[in-house]
């Protein structure tokens, strides 16, 4: 019986053929994303843009209903504190009903998709005078406006992180930090 053993040659990211570095680039994109830290991304912006705490769900696949959509209870100080307009805004119906809450809620299309036209702003005013209803009208129409504007955002920011985090160029600085090796095919050592 005679034992043969196979030389394989190793490589570094960089010198691996087009074809090969296309085939480590691939499957290193296959789990580059984590989630976790684009949602805590998009709370982040939220809460900068005067919407903290609410759920976050997203799904950017590059399909039809994809998008960034965000369910919960609207802080009314901390969207009065963004601007002046909000304020105003918010002080108006206050002045009618001191107490009044809006959300924004889930609607049909919410139930299979995330993204910025499965949000509905729902709310009440207590107040029997159509002043209060008014008021209630601009802020429905504008709060519903700037949460669409928003997810449009998001959506956009999303998407260049993955690109970015799937990327040929993170994955050559990936793989050099971690000194990762490469057979001639592209896969890793």
């Amino acid at each position: 019986m005679r034992e043969i053993t196979e030389t394989k040659l190793l490589f570094c990211a960089n010198e691996l053929s087009e074809k090969s570095l296309e085939k480590a680039v691939s499957d290193f994109a296959e789990d580059a994303v984590e989630p976790s830290l684009i949602t805590e991304n998009f709370q982040t912006i939220l809460e900068e843009k005067g919407l903290p705490g609410l759920d976050v769900e997203w799904s950017l696949n590059c399909c039809q209903g994809d998008g960034v959509a965000f369910y919960g209870i609207v802080d009314l100080d901390s969207l009065s504190a963004v601007s002046d307009e909000w304020k105003e805004i918010i002080d108006g119906i206050k002045k009618y009903d001191p107490d009044f809450s809006a959300n924004i809620s889930r609607n049909s299309y919410g139930n299979h998709y995330s993204h910025w036209g499965t949000m509905t702003v729902t709310g009440e005013v207590d107040s029997d005078k159509p002043e209060a209803d008014k008021a209630w009208e601009v802020f429905e129409k504008r709060l519903t406006n700037y949460i669409q504007n928003i997810s449009h955002e998001l959506e956009k920011i999303g998407y260049d992180e993955i690109e970015h985090e799937q990327g040929k160029e993170r994955f050559l600085e990936t793989a050099e930090a971690n000194d990762w090796e490469f057979f001639a095919n592209g896969v890793r050592y």
